[in-house]
């Protein structure tokens, strides 16, 4: 799973202060993408999700439709937009999904800022069992300065995922795998 993360230079200093001094350093490495002024353009940044899509065939992009943005809009035309609320009943599939990929051993996510916002992160549970990200609230810290976003983002990658997998929707075999399988079922 690869993430693309964007964040206002300006705020730079500002958010090491309130947050972690490893912004710096993940600035440095490449790990979040530097993006000039106070804020984030919406044309600059739906340029760059639409070069992400041709670059990696991606041809579905899910969003959290609360208060979307012209970028939705403006990518209505070329991708298939899948809208997931951020409510509890939403997310508790993909968030059990998620946490079983993990516990399983197949996600493995090695990158230092996914690291600390996991960190961030705690899980809710409701009395029917449903199962929610949040903010740790209990860190001690102003919950706006923890970032748990890529967590989101990935819980619902991966929990769409499998859900079009178990729909006969996807194929994630490569051409040799199918092909092996193929051949199996005709012995």
């Amino acid at each position: 799973m690869r993430h693309w993360l964007y964040f206002p230079v300006d705020s730079l200093s500002e958010r090491i202060k309130s947050e972690t001094e490893m912004w710096r350093k993940w600035f440095d490495d490449g790990l979040v993408i530097g993006v000039p002024g106070k804020t984030i353009d919406d044309d600059w940044l739906l340029t760059q999700i639409q070069k992400i899509c041709e670059e990696y065939e991606i041809s579905e992009v899910l969003y959290d439709p609360y208060a979307s943005n012209k970028i939705i809009t403006d990518l209505e035309n070329s991708l298939t937009l899948v809208p997931i609320p951020q409510h509890l009943k939403s997310l508790s599939p993909f968030t059990k999904t998620y946490e079983k990929e993990i516990l399983d051993g197949n996600i493995v996510d090695g990158s230092p800022v996914m690291a600390w916002c996991m960190s961030n992160a705690m899980i809710y549970t409701d009395p029917n069992g449903n199962i929610k990200v949040l903010k740790n609230s209990r860190m001690g810290k102003d919950v706006r300065d923890l970032h748990i976003d890529p967590c989101i983002t990935s819980l619902m990658t991966v929990g769409r995922t499998k859900s079009l997998l178990d729909q006969g929707e996807i194929d994630l075999r490569d051409d040799d795998q199918r092909a092996a399988d193929l051949e199996k079922l005709n012995r």
